[in-house]
């Protein structure tokens, strides 16, 4: 039997990139507070929202696990939670020496104009050179999502709304998704809860796109049916 401590508040990705031993690039997104009493993220925020020395906390702890490793050329994608029950600290729980994966791409290339791809690729080919990353760490535009969770077990059998809501402009594809195959068996207890699916919204300011998002879901009133 495996036994996993609860941690309360919001997990966080921190995405990076070394070279020679030192950072030339690091954001961190928010992935919300997790499901109670699970791990499983229930959103996401990128920019993050933690004051800036939050995230320069977060970068430096997963910069000195990384360096301790003997990391000195790499794309990596570390998680963790940023907890009260720790004493308001951040806490690593998930150190990938690879890219992050799903939408995690996308939002690193669209929000700051970094290809993590072609950055992982560089470093395997161990090319000499500068890091192709902005000088300045200014968005591009702010993402804001949330992960909707079945009520109860069964097959998922349609998401009504969904084909229409894609087609709005303020929709961030990327990561706006379906995470259950539609004819899948979805399961809702204790134990076990999967995703249904993630809607993401793109704004000119962290504001703006979370209000984008309310405005959508109001619009289109996405209904799961489970058969």
């Amino acid at each position: 039997m495996l036994y996993q401590e609860y941690l309360d508040w919001g997990e966080v990705d921190v995405d990076f990139i070394l070279r020679d031993g030192k950072l030339v690039y690091a954001t961190v997104t928010d992935n919300h507070p997790t499901l109670e009493f699970s791990f499983a993220p229930t959103g996401i925020n990128m920019p993050s929202r933690h004051s800036l020395s939050r995230q320069q906390q977060m970068i430096d702890d997963v910069v000195r696990t990384a360096l301790a490793a003997g990391a000195r050329n790499m794309v990596g994608h570390f998680e963790g939670k940023w907890t009260r029950e720790k004493g308001d600290k951040f806490v690593l729980f998930d150190a990938n020496p690879r890219v992050g994966g799903r939408p995690v791409v996308p939002l690193n290339e669209d929000v700051y104009g970094v290809d993590l791809i072609k950055e992982q690729l560089i470093t395997w080919a161990n090319i000499p050179g500068p890091p192709h990353v902005p000088t300045q760490m200014r968005p591009n535009y702010h993402v804001f999502g949330k992960v909707v969770f079945p009520k109860r077990s069964g097959i998922l059998s349609a998401v009504q709304g969904w084909e229409e809501l894609l087609k709005d402009k303020r929709v961030y594809k990327p990561a706006t998704m379906l995470l259950t195959n539609i004819g899948a068996k979805i399961t809702a207890s204790s134990v076990q809860m999967d995703r249904v699916y993630v809607v993401s919204a793109k704004g000119r300011t962290a504001a703006e796109a979370e209000a984008n998002y309310k405005a959508l879901i109001k619009k289109y009133k996405l209904t799961v049916v489970l058969e």
